[in-house]
């Protein structure tokens, strides 16, 4: 199968909708427009050119982290290209074009914002903290993980 990997900027013109599938893996969405901005020489002013909506979609870790993004929100996005067909209820086919994400982010350029570092220590990471939490050493006892 054929990826077609894809990055983007724009703005979240949509709520962000998240659900939980049967296998109980969390799913987040939105819609984000994409639109050119040129400097038109002859009018020496900006003008706003094509303008292109997707849909972005991302799971577990990622949807959690989706959530926090509101309306109006200047994001970058990376992930592949996907187009979803159907079927409308008069028997037309449609394809919408959307993101499988696998990054989604501010625009800095746009945003300032505070890091919250996420821990994802493995368990050799966690055998080598001591009892205080602080690194320990190898023979020292571990604690206990409450």
């Amino acid at each position: 199968m054929f990826e077609t990997p894809i990055t983007v900027t724009g703005r979240v013109v949509t709520d962000v909708t998240t659900r939980m599938t049967s296998t109980g893996d969390k799913v987040s969405s939105f819609r984000v427009a994409c639109q050119e901005r040129r400097f038109d020489k002859e009018q020496q002013t900006w003008v706003d050119g094509d303008r292109l909506y997707l849909r972005v979609t991302g799971w577990r870790r990622l949807a959690e982290g989706m959530g926090a993004l509101e309306k109006g929100d200047h994001v970058v996005v990376s992930g592949r290209m996907k187009v979803r067909e159907y079927t409308t209820d008069d028997g037309t086919l449609r394809a919408d074009p959307e993101i499988d994400a696998r990054a989604v982010g501010p625009d800095l350029a746009w945003h300032t914002v505070i890091v919250n570092r996420q821990s994802w220590a493995s368990s050799e990471q966690l055998a080598l903290v001591g009892p205080s939490g602080q690194p320990g050493s190898p023979g020292e006892e571990v604690a206990d993980a409450a």
